[in-house]
Parts: structure tokens; C-alpha cells; sequence
């Protein structure tokens, strides 16, 4: 005789997986739509002051890349966290928006690169007018 387990409880399992994976859709949807809305506002100069008043472009551009990198590593870990079959769905997303998330990491950390070479100018100028004056005074 063929023992069968009851249906209820078959339905009880399926329904808490079923439960278990929508939760996990729901989340992943939500750090998504975070991390739409991060790079499509971009770099936030305004957001950025009303937290820290004097705020400068480079602040908010920090501020944007840490944004940024918060966002996609719980997007990862979530992935990591969630069981096989769902990490399965979990990685095809990121195989599709790890490009652009890439992309633009890359972009907000040559602009601040930049900003930072830019603080340096003056300071180049400087050292170069020392490096003259110096250069007046050799044996």
C-alpha cells in the first residue's frame, strides 16, 4: 500500500514557500527601485546640504557612490541569503543591471578622482613657484 502524506499539509508547505519566495520578489523589487532612484537623481548636491550644511559637489558626489555601493551590496546579499532557487532568478537580475551599476560606480569615482585633482592645482602651482624660488639659490 502506497502511503500518502496529507493534503493539507502539502498545500501548507507549498503555500509557505510560495509566501517565502513573494517576500523575497517584494525586497528584491523595493532595493531595486532604491537603486533606480540613486542613479537616475544622480549626484544630489541639494539632498546632500540639507544633512550637512557648506556641503560641497564633491560631498554629494561621495555621498552618491556610498549610496550607490550600500544599495547594490544588499541587493547581493539578499541574493546570497535567499535559497537556490531563488538565487537562480536573484543572479539573472544582477547579470542584467551589473553593466550600468558598474558604469556608473566607475563615472562617480572618476568624477570625485577629479574633483580631488582639481583641489590640487593650487597646490601644484605653489610647489612649482617653491621649486623656482629654490632653484635661485643652488651652488
Amino acid at each position: 500500500m502506497i502511503k500518502m502524506e496529507d493534503p493539507v499539509t502539502i498545500f501548507n508547505e507549498g503555500q509557505k514557500y510560495l509566501e517565502s519566495a513573494s517576500d523575497f520578489l517584494i525586497e528584491l523589487g523595493h532595493l531595486h527601485q532604491e537603486l533606480y532612484n540613486i542613479m537616475v537623481t544622480g549626484i544630489n548636491l541639494g539632498e546632500v546640504v540639507k544633512r550637512k550644511p557648506n556641503a560641497t559637489f564633491e560631498d554629494a558626489a561621495k555621498a552618491t557612490y556610498l549610496r550607490l555601493k550600500e544599495c547594490y551590496d544588499k541587493i547581493n546579499e539578499k541574493i546570497e541569503n535567499a535559497d537556490s532557487d531563488l538565487q537562480t532568478i536573484g543572479y539573472k537580475y544582477l547579470r542584467k543591471i551589473e553593466p550600468i551599476v558598474k558604469a556608473y560606480k566607475a563615472a562617480l569615482v572618476s568624477l570625485i578622482q577629479n574633483i580631488i585633482l582639481l583641489k590640487m592645482l593650487p597646490l601644484q602651482k605653489q610647489l612649482d613657484s617653491y621649486k623656482a624660488e629654490l632653484e635661485q639659490y643652488k651652488l
